[in-house]
């Protein structure tokens, strides 16, 4: 999705084309750019006729600290030869050089690893026209990319561990709207569902602004323990802040899902919502691991994440604004993974804000044997 460099050619583009154009980067700049920055970026980079900055929504890929975005529009033009540019990616401003390749065999197989990444249907997201029926042949593939170029730019500031939420302060207002009223009955409903008893020992796994933490620290309370972790300093500093207002203690420390700071069979119960797709899936096997570790024989696990939708035309406009991998994510693959660090009682189920589904497991008590409850 993209738009011309400079205001004769986008004359030659439909208006409502233009129009979209203008809401996304509305939406890409403003505290509600989650709806879209999982698979869209803004793009600025500068016109060598005019001189002047342009900045576009593109669709992308990132691997690491390299970004990829494809183009069969003439704005590209301006960065041959290499550019330096500027990308927003989740509501951080990221500079970098711009480098254009535009022979077929590259952008081909450029192209086969994008779909491969984002569903075959993702291909629309960068103007591609491709038959039904999975990823085509190169030779197919070849004749649809004849106009496409590949943009790869690499990051000049790139976060260690890929991009983290820091908008801290725009997260609960955006939690309130996607729970539409229902974000404390919902938070209750999981926490019912770990049965948290005075006394216990909880972890919070990506705790964003610590509003489930704070919830749990008053279920254990006093005679308790409530810890929370979140890979974005922003969001450690807001989540101690609400403990604080709040008045119950709760651990906030900075970290990975991944590699777990607490020692093993420590927690009664921990707990990840909304967090599960920011994981690098060849991490999930790590983080189940490490979540499975830190639990204590008996311990229990509820993972909470968004739910592929039924309807073909929803999830369509979902792989769209989010990427295929969130807008096809299923629970199955969730429970597979903590059957397979060792965990048991697998129950998946939907709660009531019904695109936020849930998994549910237990660590077997000591010697008991870790066989998969039907």
């Amino acid at each position: 999705m993209t738009a011309p460099p400079d205001p004769p050619a986008a004359g030659a583009q439909p208006h409502s084309h233009l129009l979209l154009n203008r809401v996304i980067t509305t939406v890409l700049r403003s505290a509600l750019h989650p709806l879209l920055s999982r698979n869209l970026a803004l793009l600025t980079y500068r016109g060598r006729r005019t001189g002047r900055a342009y900045t576009i929504p593109v669709s992308y890929q990132r691997d690491g600290g390299q970004v990829t975005v494809f183009s069969n529009q003439r704005w590209w033009r301006n960065l041959r030869g290499g550019a330096r540019v500027e990308l927003r990616l989740r509501g951080k401003r990221v500079p970098g050089r711009a480098e254009v390749h535009e022979d077929g065999p590259t952008v081909v197989a450029a192209v086969r690893d994008y779909l491969a990444r984002k569903g075959p249907g993702a291909g629309r997201t960068i103007n591609l026209r491709l038959p039904d029926g999975g990823i085509p042949d190169d030779r197919v593939l070849t004749e649809a990319t004849r106009s496409h170029v590949v943009v790869r730019i690499t990051l000049e500031a790139a976060e260690p561990h890929g991009v983290l939420i820091r908008w801290a302060r725009g997260y609960d207002p955006l939690v309130r709207i996607a729970f539409a009223g229902r974000e404390q009955r919902v938070r209750a409903e999981l926490l019912d569902r770990l049965a948290l008893r005075p006394g216990d020992r909880v972890l919070d796994i990506a705790c964003g602004t610590g509003t489930l933490a704070v919830s749990a620290a008053a279920r254990v309370g006093p005679a308790g323990w409530v810890g929370a972790l979140d890979a974005s300093p922003e969001m450690v500093q807001a989540a101690r802040e609400k403990a604080v207002r709040a008045g119950v203690n709760v651990d906030v420390r900075e970290g990975l899902a991944q590699a777990l700071p607490f020692p093993d069979d420590s927690m009664d119960a921990v707990v990840s919502t909304l967090a599960w797709h920011h994981i690098p899936p060849d991490s999930h096997g790590t983080a189940a691991s490490e979540m499975t570790r830190v639990l204590r024989p008996g311990g229990r696990l509820l993972i909470a994440d968004l739910k592929a939708p039924a309807n073909p035309l929803t999830r369509g406009l979902a792989t769209h604004l989010l990427g295929h991998r969130v807008a096809s994510h299923e629970t199955a693959a969730v429970d597979q993974l903590l059957a397979t660090a060792g965990l048991v009682e697998q129950r998946r189920g939907t709660t009531s804000a019904r695109w936020l589904a849930f998994v549910t497991a237990r660590k077997p008590a000591a010697g008991m044997a870790a066989t998969r409850a039907g």
